[in-house]
């Protein structure tokens, strides 16, 4: 039996997460009396891998009557949070531990009238390749719709995310762009993501995307350890129309869309409804994203920081669960999905994939690749070549200059493939011109690539910013207990929009 456990399990280069297959409940017994556990103590390295290699990271749970599993920390997870009266494996997922000192957890399962502990006991050390710790970070879309689109099926179909199969292609979509091979079938070789060519050219244009060791995952349980389904969705039906996404993203605690919000330390929140217009008829939002807090003691280029106070709090805790004075979240505008025009479907018309994993740079601490400087009243010129991203492989533009050229090229009525290989290209403020291929651009784009600047920003995020779900360098000084009172502070936000001319 062991055997067969340890085959099943697939082993990565110090995953974040060790994924172990849950082998389910064995045949059920009448003979089981009480709650027992086959272990009282398993042992697992820095790398959250087994100590002995010839055994897996599981426990064998024995009971007569339903029983649930908490965890006092938050590096230390099951597949399973529930059992019944059976004898059922339960796979046990244990995170690198980055502070380099050795620590221990424990697994209570318990049913009505016992208890029975597990320790889980994990190795430090410091020569972990902080780089090569894959991110699973859990997503959460949180669908609000107008009541009256249930009956509009095909309306629902396109401007909304309702079920796990969508969600999940989304994501990934989102993850091939941050690196992920998909599978494919039979003995297809996996080329890269397919880029719009000359349709006269001879050969297809496809390119590799870099790895990040970032992936999104459907979240598949609530913050109370609930089982979800669909996993990844909690749709809300809302008597408006349309929402203007600053009064969701500005919502503070105890308000209608803050109490949606499930805890950042754990999930990213994503929120997708029809955006209500404002401004500029002929212009449409896509997205808008809050940026993450740097720490005063971890400061990162071009990030606000939490005060050395709230840090303190955070780190004590193990966790930050949210902001009191506002909501922390993406915001996708439902229209996104399906506002699939001609100048978008000749590239790739993935429009609300790319969104998605645009709007996840900016999460992660990304800004736009092209110039924006901060003006007064809250104002930002495009009319600049200045360097605003902190990246400096990242390729800087006039993005004024590029609109003007947009417009001009589009109002000329010239549909030739020449002139729409023109709306690729940007005039780069340093080194000439050059076909945009970046995620962290938008319009006409290739949108499939991150630089290794863009890459290292982020992962440096994921390592110090207690703002975006994942392990951290800075180990807290306790740690997060599951039934710990939820932490929040708070803090001016920022955020970045991405809004588009139609024309």
């Amino acid at each position: 039996m062991k055997r067969n456990l340890k085959s099943m399990l697939q082993w990565g280069v110090a995953p974040l997460v060790v994924l172990l297959v849950a082998l389910g409940g064995c045949a059920k017994s009448t003979q089981i009396k009480g709650l027992s556990a086959s272990v009282e103590e398993l042992l697992a390295d820095q790398n959250g891998n087994p100590v002995d290699t010839m055994r897996a990271l599981g426990v064998v749970v024995s009971s007569d009557e339903q029983w649930k599993v908490s965890s006092n920390v938050s590096w230390l997870t099951t597949n399973a949070q529930m059992g019944g009266i059976s004898r059922t494996v339960v796979g046990v997922k244990v995170q690198p531990n980055l502070s380099g000192q050795e620590r221990m957890g424990v697994l209570t399962f318990a049913t009505t009238k016992e208890q029975v502990e597990v320790r889980v006991k994990q190795a430090g050390g410091h020569d972990i390749d902080i780089s090569t710790v894959q991110y699973e970070i859990p997503v959460i879309f949180h669908v609000l719709y107008n009541e009256e689109d249930k009956v509009a099926t095909d309306t629902l179909r396109r401007k909304y995310v309702l079920n796990s199969t969508d969600a999940q292609r989304i994501l990934e979509y989102v993850n091939e762009l941050y690196g992920q091979r998909p599978k494919l079938d039979g003995n297809t070789e996996y080329r890269g993501v397919k880029r719009w060519s000359d349709p006269t050219s001879p050969t297809e244009n496809y390119y590799m995307p870099k790895e990040t060791n970032i992936r999104f995952v459907l979240a598949t349980v609530d913050p109370k350890g609930n089982r979800i389904s669909p996993a990844g969705v909690h749709a809300v039906a809302m008597p408006e129309k349309s929402l203007k996404p600053t009064d969701v993203m500005n919502d503070k605690s105890g308000g209608r869309f803050h109490s949606m919000a499930w805890p950042i330390k754990s999930y990213v929140n994503v929120f997708v409804f029809p955006f209500t217009r404002e401004g500029d008829a002929n212009q449409i939002t896509l997205g808008i994203s809050h940026l993450p807090f740097a720490l005063s003691s971890a400061p990162i280029e071009g990030l606000a920081q939490l005060t050395p106070a709230d840090e303190a709090k955070i780190k004590t805790a193990g966790g930050l669960d949210g902001f009191s004075n506002y909501n922390h979240c993406v915001t996708i505008n439902a229209d996104a999905f399906d506002w699939l025009t001609w100048r978008y479907a000749f590239l790739r018309g993935n429009l609300g994939k790319n969104t998605i994993a645009h709007e996840l740079g900016h999460y992660l601490g990304l800004y736009h690749t092209f110039s924006e400087v901060q003006g007064g009243n809250n104002t930002i010129i495009l009319d600049s070549c200045e360097d605003t991203d902190h990246c400096a492989d990242t390729k800087t533009y006039n993005r004024k200059k590029y609109e003007e050229n947009r417009r001009s090229i589009i109002a000329s009525g010239n549909t030739s493939v020449l002139e729409f290989a023109g709306l690729l290209k940007r005039n780069d403020c340093s080194s000439g011109r050059f076909e945009a291929t970046n995620i962290m651009d938008y319009d006409y784009t290739h949108s499939d690539e991150f630089t290794p600047n863009q890459i290292a920003r982020m992962r440096q995020v994921l390592y110090n910013s207690y703002t975006v779900p994942g392990i951290k360098v800075a180990s807290p000084k306790s740690p997060m207990r599951s039934n710990a009172v939820p932490v929040y502070v708070e803090a001016a936000p920022r955020a970045t929009s991405c809004a588009i001319h139609n024309h």
